[in-house]
């Protein structure tokens, strides 16, 4: 919550997910973390998901409308974090420069699936 925090009261975020919205937003408010985006992209709103970068073009061109940039803001200005190859490949061809990350799944070993944790 703290980083999202400082991140989002200094730039707009985006988040760019290949998520369906009700599923993403559901997520969302259940952590409180909603109104740290300025513009949320899910599989709903792009008609092909990562690696095809449509829906980092859609963030960007909705970034550049969301307010008076000066100067204008180009691709060079934003930052992708990433944690999938699909969404480095988009990122890539998106021409948007890029850091991964690496997801908890990728962290930890899962070992046994018990739903009543969730």
């Amino acid at each position: 919550d703290d980083f999202l925090k400082q991140i989002a009261s200094q730039y707009p975020l985006a988040l760019v997910t290949g998520g369906l919205s009700g599923e993403v937003y559901f997520i969302l408010d259940r952590l409180r973390w909603r109104d740290f985006f300025s513009i949320i992209i899910t599989a709903s709103d792009v008609e092909k998901g990562k690696p095809d970068p449509e829906g980092f073009l859609k963030a960007y061109e909705r970034l550049k409308v969301l307010r008076d940039w000066e100067p204008p803001l180009k691709k060079e200005d934003c930052l992708v974090f990433e944690d999938s190859q699909y969404g480095i490949e988009a990122a890539k061809k998106a021409g948007i420069p890029y850091e991964i990350v690496k997801g908890s799944l990728h962290q930890i070993k899962i070992t046994s699936f018990n739903p009543l944790k969730w």
